[in-house]
C-alpha cells in the first residue's frame, strides 16, 4: 500500500516532537563560561576588546578610549545533522527507530554550544586571541609591560590541561556567537525532486554559529600537575 498523506503527516509530526523532546531534556552548561552574543553577518570583529575602557580618576580632560588596531574576527560556521528515511520503511510502518534518532539529534543540538565552547579552552595554548598572542601566554602586552595568564611552562608541561576562570563579568572568558538558531526541517513533499529521485524523505536541523575567546585576563590555563600542597605548620 503506497504512503498516504496521513502517514507522512504523522511521521513528520512525530519526528518533530521527538526532536523537541531531546532538545528540552538537555541541560547545557556553556553559558557558565561563555557570553552569548548575536551575530548579524558572516563574521564579527572583536578587535574592540583591546580598547575596553576602565573607570579611572578624571584629571583634566576626559581620557577617551580609542579603538586599537587589533584584528580578531570570529567567523560563523554552518552546522547540520540529518536523517534519511526510506520511503519503503514508511510504507512498511518501520519507523520507530527514527524517533530515537530525532530525539538524539535534538539533545545533541542543545548541547552543541557546550562542545564548541569547552573544547576551545585546550586550544588556547596555541590559538591567538584579540591581542595577537596565544590566549594562554606569558607575554600579553600591557601598558606597563607584559602579563601572563599561564602557570608553569605550556611548551614543556605535558599534563592534562586545567583552567581557572573568572565568569563573574558580563564578558566571560569565551564568546558564543549565534548567527542563526538551529531549526528542525522536513523535506517530505511526495512530489519533490529529491523524494522522486531518491525515494527517501529528509529530516534535518541546521544553524550558524561559532565560538571564540574573550578577555584573556579572565582566565588562567596550565598543563602543570594540579597537586595539593600541604600547608607547612610553623614551629
Amino acid at each position: 500500500m503506497p504512503v498516504t498523506a496521513e502517514q507522512l503527516r504523522n511521521m513528520t509530526t512525530g519526528l518533530s516532537a521527538a526532536y523537541q523532546k531531546g532538545l528540552g531534556a538537555a541541560t547545557p552548561q556553556y553559558t557558565k563560561i561563555a557570553t552569548v552574543l548575536p551575530s548579524s553577518t558572516s563574521a564579527e570583529d572583536y578587535g574592540f576588546l583591546g580598547s575596553w575602557p576602565e573607570i579611572k580618576e578624571w584629571i583634566g580632560e576626559r581620557q577617551l578610549a580609542a579603538l586599537k588596531q587589533h584584528g580578531y574576527t570570529i567567523v560563523n560556521k554552518k552546522f547540520e545533522a540529518s536523517i534519511k528515511v526510506e520511503k519503503d520503511k514508511v510504507e512498511d510502518d518501520q519507523i520507530g527507530q527514527y524517533g530515537l534518532m530525532a530525539e538524539t539529534i535534538g539533545q545533541d543540538t542543545a548541547l552543541f554550544p557546550d562542545k564548541l565552547t569547552f573544547s576551545l579552552l585546550p586550544l588556547g595554548f596555541s590559538t591567538e586571541c584579540y591581542d595577537g598572542q596565544y590566549y594562554f601566554d606569558t607575554d600579553h602586552p600591557m601598558a606597563e609591560g607584559v602579563a601572563t595568564n599561564v602557570i608553569g611552562d605550556p611548551a614543556t608541561d605535558t599534563g592534562e590541561p586545567w583552567f581557572l576562570l573568572d565568569c563573574s563579568r558580563p564578558l566571560k572568558p569565551v564568546v558564543f556567537q549565534n548567527r542563526r538558531a538551529f531549526e528542525f526541517k522536513a523535506l517530505d513533499d511526495m512530489n519533490s525532486d529529491h523524494v522522486v529521485l531518491k525515494d527517501e524523505f529528509i529530516y534535518a536541523t541546521d544553524g550558524r554559529c561559532n565560538a571564540g575567546f574573550g578577555f584573556w585576563q579572565m582566565a588562567i590555563g596550565s598543563k602543570a600537575p594540579l597537586t595539593r600542597r600541604e600547608h607547612q605548620q610553623g614551629p
